[in-house]
Order: C-alpha cells, then structure tokens, then sequence
C-alpha cells in the first residue's frame, strides 16, 4: 500500500471533532495488506477498520473495485482520500463501502456502529499545498502504449520477448506510436514506479492493479470521448445478435461484447469499434442516426498491433473498461465476470 501519513493525520483529526467519537491508529506491521488500521468508539459502540489511503476516488475508480473485489473484503474497511464528491460518496454509501476524506465527510458502518456525514467542504480545494497532490493524468498516446503493455500475451510468458523489453524504436513501428510518445510514457510508467529493469535489460511490469486503475479511469475521462464518431438508434435492442459485425469493418465492445465474453448480460446498448463504418451496415440492421442513439460507434485506438482483439470482439481489457466506464450496476457486474475469465491472470500473475 501507498501510506500518505499526513492524509491519515488530518482524518483522524476530523474524525476526532464528531461529538462523542474517540479515534486510535495502529500503523501497519509488517507485510499487512492495508495502511494500517482504525480504532474506533462512538457512544459505547466499538469498531475497528483496516485503512487504504487513495490520491483520488471516483465512481470509476469504486466500479472497478466493486468488480474485482469479493463483498467480504468490504468489511470493515475504510478508504481515506483528500475529498470525495457527493456523486461517488452516495455511491460508496449505496454498496456499504466505508470512506473519510480531509474535509470531514465519511460514512462509518460496522456493525451497530452508523455513522454519516456530509455536506463539508476543503476550505481552499485549489491551495498549492494540498494535504494530497493530484495525481497526473495519463495523456492519450501513454494510454494507447499501456494498452498495447497489458494486452501483450507474452507480458508474462516470455518477458525478455515482450512489447515492454523491446527498444523504444521496436514499440513504436509495432505500436504505430510515434518514438517520442513512446519515450514520454516510458519515462512517465519508470517514474511512477510501474516499470522497472531487471537482468540483461529485460523490463517488468509492476503494480498493475494500480495501472489498470488508473488507464481505466483516465480512459474514460480522456481518450474514450475523443473516440465516439457517431451514434444511432434500433427498431429493437435485439437486432446485435443476427449483426455479423464484420460486415461494419469493425468489433464488438460494451455491453454487447459483456454478453458475447460471458453469456450473463441482455446488452441494452451496443459499442462497435470501426475505422471505415459503412453505410451498408447502417442499411441492412437499420440503424437510424440519433446523438441520443444506444448504438455507439467508435474510432480504434490500439494501431496495428495484432493481439487486440478477442475474436469477433475488442481486447477483454477494453470489454473491461466500457463496462466500468458505463456506471451501470448491471455492467459492473459482468465486468467482475470478465476480469476473473480473462484478466485476472494479466493483472494478477503467480
């Protein structure tokens, strides 16, 4: 975990103004799996919680949680961040998920212990001296490169083979990302700690939890948008299942793609991925143009690189992504499908 003690500090302290509360932090030991943990009294009611220190929460950040997590390890666990908005607050709230931020909001609940407030605000959110920088965000080819990183097949069969231990000249021409993108995102990826050299030049991909936490949620607020080309409506929500995609130049992502990877969703959208969508498509599945329309249609991003697809669909990681991205507890759902099916062996290696 990413201790930020001064972040804890002001929690504790906000904690300890609620009327009737007592606090007490244990610092981790040892090789614990948290940031350490937090007594608790609230009149005469005692609770404990194990602590995970956040730079950023947000709804996306808490659906991808929600989807690789198991409901126990919820329990009694408190996630701490520099301040959290109503939207994500009320979604915490709305799944059990505990939380505190520096202003004083938070929601307590263990046992018969209920504790909630809101409404409060940092009194300078824009101050050079945040208790918590922002985090930087990952620009658009630096998400393209991560992309091609995760999805490489010998990231973890054959490491020195990999995208990631071939020169920066190498990842560009397989990429198609010009060399001082490549470069950039290097830099960036080392940097933050999540690319590391081992013997003889070989690179390895480290904490890829917190990689892909990120690449989703930067996805989805960057590069995602800039992806949509066209939107368009259907007599019925049904017409993808005769749709031979193909004939659209193109895959399958979203919620359609959810279905197709793990038999559980009824997609009400579908998400095609096509760089030359034509209109023959349009006019055999009628497909009527509608910027309101379920039928998204987006631009591909991952150049020529060979292994991102999934048969007749996107990579499973970006099946991951759209899922998350949509906010829809249906989708998250499917989404904890696809990531124990497919991605749990990239994300999570022996």
């Amino acid at each position: 975990m990413n201790m930020d003690k001064e972040l804890i500090t002001a929690v504790v302290y906000k904690l300890s103004e609620v009327h009737g509360i007592t606090v007490k932090y244990r610092r981790p030991i040892g090789n614990e799996d948290n940031d350490g943990t937090l007594g608790l009294r609230y009149h005469g009611v005692d609770a404990c919680f194990r602590i995970e220190t956040r730079k950023q929460i947000t709804t996306t950040v808490v659906n991808m949680m929600l989807a690789v997590r198991p409901p126990e390890q919820f329990q009694n666990l408190l996630l701490i961040a520099p301040s959290v908005t109503p939207a994500c607050a009320g979604l915490m709230k709305s799944r059990n998920i505990c939380y505190a931020d520096a202003a004083g909001n938070l929601f307590l609940h263990s046992g018969p212990l209920y504790l909630h407030v809101s409404g409060k605000k940092n009194p300078k959110p824009d101050r050079r001296n945040d208790l918590m920088p922002k985090r930087q965000s990952f620009p658009a080819n630096t998400l393209k490169l991560v992309f091609a990183l995760l999805t490489d097949p010998d990231l973890n069969r054959k490491p020195a083979k990999a995208l990631l231990s071939q020169n920066y000249r190498t990842m560009g021409k397989i990429t198609g990302l010009p060399l001082g993108s490549i470069a950039g995102a290097m830099s960036a990826l080392q940097s933050g700690g999540y690319v590391v050299t081992a013997g003889k030049g070989e690179r390895l991909l480290l904490e890829r939890k917190k990689l892909l936490n990120q690449w989703i949620d930067d996805y989805a607020a960057r590069l995602r948008p800039n992806l949509v080309s066209e939107h368009f409506r259907v007599p019925s929500s049904q017409w993808w299942v005769n749709a031979d995609i193909h004939e659209a130049n193109g895959l399958w992502g979203g919620e359609v793609a959810g279905a197709k990877l793990t038999d559980y969703l009824s997609p009400e959208t579908a998400t095609i991925y096509s760089d030359d969508f034509p209109g023959e498509f349009v006019l055999t599945y009628a497909l009527y143009k509608d910027p309101a329309g379920r039928v998204e249609v987006l631009k591909p991003f991952w150049g020529p690189i060979p292994w991102a697809t999934h048969e007749d669909c996107v990579h499973p990681l970006l099946v991951y992504a759209d899922l998350i991205a949509s906010e829809i507890d249906r989708n998250v759902e499917t989404a904890q499908r696809v990531y124990d099916r497919y991605l749990r062996q990239i994300i999570e290696p022996d």
